[in-house]
């Protein structure tokens, strides 16, 4: 049997992006010919465009590789596809969770990145709060490191921001909104 799935997560570009190109430069590094895993599995076939697409093959310890990867960026959206199948659903999730844990620590990059208020907001509106806590974390972390920074001044800018945002976005913004608002 075949277990498969998409899901559409939500990322701001720079993160949209990076995502695919880890995965990329780690599993298609020529200079470390070391094993490559993710999930526990190793990678038996990697390939994609920069930006774009990456698609892995993987294989498990048993030797069945019939387990595949795929993150597609949206060339319209803010958002990436990820495509996981494999033989047994369990590695299909752990596939995925591989995936969304990399996205996360990567928005929160973007998120600690933040050079102004805006961009932030920015970032948030682009960025689902309910993928981690770490997410929340660093919008506090950013916001105490940044003098003249609040949450305050962030859910007013949030909501400053609603009429100009997709409705996808205006959802996410809500969310943000929300979190700030209660913490």
């Amino acid at each position: 049997g075949s277990n498969t799935g998409r899901v559409d997560v939500d990322a701001i570009l720079e993160a949209k992006e990076e995502l695919i190109n880890f995965y990329l430069d780690f599993f298609l590094n020529k200079d470390d010919p070391g094993v490559r895993t993710i999930a526990g599995l190793e990678v038996v076939y990697a390939g994609g465009i920069r930006y774009e697409v990456v698609e892995l093959q993987l294989r498990d310890a048993r030797g069945d590789d019939r387990h595949f990867l795929r993150i597609r960026a949206s060339g319209t959206e803010p958002i990436n596809r990820v495509y996981v199948e494999s033989s047994d659903p369990r590695i299909a999730e752990q596939l995925l969770q591989a995936v969304l844990d990399m996205l996360v620590n990567l928005s929160v990059n973007e998120i600690k990145g933040s050079h102004s208020e805006w961009r932030l907001v920015d970032v948030l509106t682009q960025t689902e709060p309910h993928r981690s806590p770490k997410l929340l974390e660093a919008v506090t972390e950013v916001i105490a490191r940044n003098k003249g920074w609040s949450q305050a001044s962030i859910v007013s800018k949030l909501k400053q921001a609603l009429d100009t945002l997709e409705r996808r976005n205006q959802r996410i913004a809500h969310e943000w909104i929300k979190a700030l608002s209660s913490g």
